[in-house]
């Protein structure tokens, strides 16, 4: 007979409050972690010349530079871009586009009109959520410090008190340790793919701004579930309303197609082999995770299934699941 550890029942109890309280800054923190994690390495060998606080204070200013110049500039082509959007859709002629099709043109037109209207009001709504982005902004700053600082006593911490035996934590900690690794390096493959892709189809196609939609889709391509589908359906869709479907089709057709295969072939291939880990429970934990938390499932929900899975193990309640 499997004998519990009640001290499990403590540590999902005590998770269960975290989780309550940091749930509207779950996003941030766990994405704070990971860049984190990606940073470590470089805090490794500048604390060696700086102090804790001094590299960590650095690498979130570097941090803090990169996400500004990026969202600097892709907002102010966005908005440059929007109003030629608007003035095409405001004067556009779908009928000559569809070859006097009334009713189809009619139904183009309120779906239009139904976008526009809905984009304004999304843009609007960002008023009303700023203060929650400021403060999800200055969480994953100063959770990131943290995380850069003290990240190597939490996990030692952590891996003091979880309620399993050594041989087991070991396991654990190597494991998420290896999947986390696998998340970046991957993450980062498929991000520098997309990149590439997008720079390409666009100057196949002819089209401006190559290198800003190579960046869009690289940022796109950790987005669960929307992905690179954002930058392609809506630049395809306003090409055919100017009456160049060929190029609007054609760059759909070319982007979606090796998008959804890095994004989900290539990304869950390489994720289950070089983490080890079999590709259901990275498939399942990503959907899972995302539809439980949101954006940040993306990164924890495979996470949480593999010491779910390490649980169970200990246990034996279930064997090795490769």
């Amino acid at each position: 007979m499997v004998e519990f550890n009640p001290g499990w029942l403590f540590v999902l109890a005590g998770l269960a409050i975290i989780a309550l309280i940091l749930s509207p800054f779950f996003t941030a923190i766990a994405f704070a972690a990971i860049a984190a994690f990606f940073w470590h390495p470089l805090h490794f060998r500048l604390r060696k010349s700086l102090t804790e606080n001094g590299s960590a204070a650095l690498l979130t200013i570097v941090t803090a530079i990169v996400i500004a110049i990026v969202l600097g500039f892709g907002v102010s082509v966005i908005l440059s871009e929007f109003d030629k959007i608007y003035s095409l859709f405001s004067t556009l002629n779908l009928a000559s586009v569809l070859g006097g099709s009334l009713g189809l043109t009619t139904s183009i037109q309120d779906v239009a009109k139904f976008v526009l209207t809905k984009i304004f009001g999304d843009l609007s709504s960002i008023a009303t959520k700023l203060p929650h982005i400021i403060l999800s902004l200055l969480m994953f700053f100063v959770t990131m410090f943290f995380f850069i600082r003290d990240g190597e006593r939490l996990a030692n911490w952590i891996k003091k008190n979880i309620p399993v035996s050594i041989h087991k934590k070991e396991k654990i900690f190597a494991d998420l340790n290896n999947y986390a690794h696998t998340f970046i390096n991957v993450w980062l493959l498929i991000g520098i793919l997309q990149f590439a892709v997008a720079v390409v189809g666009f100057l196949i196609f002819g089209l401006p701004y190559a290198l800003l939609a190579g960046v869009a889709a690289a940022i796109l391509s950790i987005i669960p579930l929307i992905h690179t589908y954002a930058l392609y359906i809506p630049i395809g869709i306003i090409l055919i309303l100017r009456g160049d479907v060929s190029t609007g089709l054609g760059l759909m057709i070319y982007g979606l197609t090796l998008g959804s295969i890095f994004d989900y072939g290539l990304r869950t291939y390489l994720a289950s082999r070089w983490a080890a880990v079999h590709p259901l429970v990275i498939l399942l934990g990503v959907l899972g995770g995302v539809t439980v938390l949101g954006p940040a499932g993306f990164i924890i929900g495979p996470m949480l299934l593999m010491i779910v899975i390490a649980f169970f193990k200990d246990y034996g309640l279930i064997e090795n699941l490769k």
